[in-house]
């Protein structure tokens, strides 16, 4: 379910695992749950998606972090 560098800190990966245990989520929980799902358990790192076109992407926990050299 997560990259074991980056995916089990990333924002999202709990909420994601709670939700899979069928639990109830906020919404702020299921917004970082389906960021954390969508960009695959950051499994590249937890950077900016550029999914400017998604309506979630204003509340994307990694908004505007760019990987290191760019």
């Amino acid at each position: 379910m997560a990259n074991r560098k980056y995916g089990l800190k990333a924002a999202g990966y709990k909420e994601l695992k709670k939700y899979m245990s069928g639990k109830k989520l906020t919404r702020k929980e299921a917004i970082l749950a389906k960021c954390y799902d969508c960009c695959g358990g950051y499994v590249d790192g937890r950077f900016d998606c550029e999914c400017e076109n998604c309506p979630l992407y204003d509340y994307m926990p990694y908004r505007g972090k760019r990987p290191k050299g760019d």
